[in-house]
C-alpha cells in the first residue's frame, strides 16, 4: 500500500494505491468498496476512489487531522490516547457488522490512524486491497502501543499488555477490547503489577546490583519487563525482536552526522522522542526571524515543531496556524523543513509544499506559514541583518 498527499482548494487529502496496476477489481473488493463508499458509517472516514495510471486509488480528506505515528514523534502515547483509540476502534467493528464489511480491509497502520484533536476523533480508513488480514494488523498495532506507550504509566502498561495478549490470539473481537478498557479502569485494585498471580513474586524478587544508577523510569520499566518476559512465556514475537528497542535504560549518545556543526548532546535515550541540542557556536545558532515584527525564535533543539498545540515548540500568535503546522529537523545534508499536514499550508520561497512534504533549508530561505512569513538562518548570531 502507498499513501500519496495532495492539496486540493484548502483541503488535505491522502490517496492509497493499489501496489499492483490492473485494469479492474474483483466482485468482493468492489462491493467493499461501494458499502463504504455509499454508506456514512460512524468513525469510517468518507471516501471516493478512481483510477490513475491504471490503478484504483483511495481517497480521504484528511484536512485538519494528524496521524497516530506524528504523536508518537515528540511524545509517548498517553493513557487518553491509547483509550481513545481502543475504544472508537472497538465500536467501529461492531458498526462494520451489519453493512457486511470485512475487517481485513480495515487499515490500522499508525502512519494512516488519522485523529481530529479538537474532537479526539479517529477517522479509519478502508481498504481492501491490503495483503494482510484482520489478525496481522491487530497483532502489529498491539505492539506499536506498547512500544510506544509511557512507561511510567504504571496502568497504561497493563492495558497494552492485555491488549498484546488478546492480539497474539485468535482476536480480537470488539468485546475482547472492551474488556481490556473495564479492566484498565479498575487496575487499582493491585497496585504493583495488576496481575494477583505473579504479585508474591514480583514483590519478593530483588533486582541485581550491576553498579549502575538507571533513571527512576528504568527502574520502573525493567520490572514492568521482568514481568512481562514471565507472561509471554508462549513467546508470540521472538524475545530479542520484542525487547531490543525498549531498554529506556540504554544510555549510549549517537554518533554525530557528519558536516555537524556545534556540539550535540542527547536528554533521552529513547530514538523516538529523542532532542538534539544544539549549542551556538562562533558563527550563531539556527534561528527563524520573523518578518515585520523582527522577532528572533532560536531553534536550540532538533526537531522543532511550529503550531498552536500544547506539544509545538513554538506558537505563533495566530488563529490560521495548525496545531502542528511545520517541522525543522537535522540531517546529514543539513536542515529540513516538513509541512505537517497543516490546513493552511506552508511554503519556502514562495513554492507551496505538499503535506508532509519535506525540503532541504538553506541560510536566507524565506518560510511563509499560513499568513506570517519568516527568514530562516543557519548560523545566526543574533543581530538583526
Amino acid at each position: 500500500m502507498k499513501g500519496i498527499y495532495r492539496r486540493e482548494r484548502g483541503h488535505n487529502y491522502l490517496l492509497l494505491f493499489s501496489e499492483e496496476n490492473g485494469g479492474g477489481e474483483d466482485e468482493g473488493r468492489h462491493t467493499q468498496t461501494e458499502m463504504v463508499r455509499r454508506n456514512q458509517i460512524r468513525g469510517m472516514a468518507s471516501l471516493r476512489t478512481g483510477w490513475e495510471d491504471n490503478r484504483r486509488y483511495y481517497e480521504y480528506d484528511i484536512t485538519g487531522m494528524q496521524p497516530m505515528a506524528r504523536v508518537a514523534e515528540f511524545r509517548e502515547l498517553t493513557g487518553t490516547d491509547v483509550r481513545t483509540l481502543l475504544e472508537q476502534l472497538a465500536e467501529l467493528l461492531l458498526r462494520m457488522e451489519p453493512y457486511l464489511l470485512n475487517r481485513d480491509g480495515l487499515v490500522l497502520e499508525p502512519e494512516f490512524l488519522y485523529l481530529r484533536p479538537d474532537r479526539m476523533e479517529y477517522a479509519f480508513f478502508f481498504y481492501p486491497d491490503q495483503k494482510e488480514g484482520y489478525r496481522a494488523h491487530m497483532r502489529d498495532l498491539a505492539r506499536y502501543l506498547l512500544e510506544h506507550s509511557n512507561g511510567e504509566d504504571r496502568e497504561l502498561m497493563e492495558l497494552t499488555v492485555r491488549f498484546f495478549r488478546i492480539c497474539a490470539g485468535e482476536g480480537p473481537e470488539p468485546e475482547q477490547i472492551f474488556s481490556c478498557l473495564d479492566g484498565y479502569r479498575e487496575a487499582d485494585a493491585h497496585p504493583e503489577t495488576g496481575f494477583p498471580e505473579l504479585q508474591a513474586e514480583h514483590d519478593e524478587k530483588q533486582e541485581p546490583d550491576t553498579g549502575k544508577h538507571p533513571t527512576e523510569r528504568g527502574k520502573r520499566f525493567g520490572k514492568i519487563r521482568e514481568l512481562l518476559k514471565r507472561i509471554f512465556a508462549a513467546k508470540p514475537y521472538p524475545e530479542e525482536e520484542m525487547w531490543d528497542e525498549l531498554d529506556p535504560c540504554d544510555q549510549r549518545v549517537p554518533e554525530l552526522s557528519e558536516g555537524m556543526s556545534g556540539k550535540i548532546r542527547t536528554e533521552r535515550a529513547d530514538p523516538r522522542t529523542e532532542l538534539l541540542y544544539v549549542e551556538e557556536t562562533e558563527g550563531g545558532g539556527p534561528a527563524l526571524y520573523e518578518k515585520g515584527s523582527g522577532q528572533r525564535i532560536l531553534l536550540d533543539h532538533v526537531p522543532f515543531y511550529v503550531g498552536t498545540g500544547r506539544d509545538a515548540d513554538y506558537s505563533p500568535q495566530s488563529c490560521s496556524v495548525s496545531r502542528m503546522h511545520l517541522k525543522i529537523d537535522r540531517g546529514g545534508d543539513g536542515y529540513r523543513i516538513t509541512d505537517l499536514n497543516s490546513t493552511n499550508g506552508t511554503r519556502l520561497n514562495g513554492c507551496s509544499l505538499r503535506p508532509n512534504e519535506q525540503r532541504t533549508l538553506r541560510s536566507g530561505d524565506e518560510i511563509w506559514a499560513a499568513g506570517i512569513l519568516y527568514e530562516f538562518r543557519e548560523f545566526d548570531t543574533g543581530e538583526k541583518s
